[in-house]
């Protein structure tokens, strides 16, 4: 039992998924959650698929905006960011 334990343990493989996030910049406007005119932190997550924690794969890239107020989240496309940040990319 304990040999067979040990072989389990010794091929173990770790996969996983880890998202990173950049904060490209804030930009003010009314939010569509709690309806003040607040500011907006725009932030870009990238997907990844990991290896023993080491991120090996990108998975995707996702675009949101974020109320400071509420926390109120949106999705926004990438042109929308490349249209508000030229330079973020």
């Amino acid at each position: 039992m304990i040999a067979l334990f040990t072989l389990l343990m010794a091929c173990s493989i770790i996969v996983g998924t880890r998202g990173r996030n950049r904060v490209l910049g804030q930009l003010a406007y009314p939010c569509a959650g709690c309806r003040q005119h607040t500011y907006h932190t725009v932030v870009h997550t990238r997907q990844w698929l990991t290896l023993y924690f080491i991120p090996i794969l990108p998975l995707g890239a996702l675009d949101e905006a974020r109320c400071n107020l509420c926390g109120y989240r949106e999705w926004i496309t990438s042109q929308q960011v490349k249209a508000w940040f030229p330079s973020s990319r």
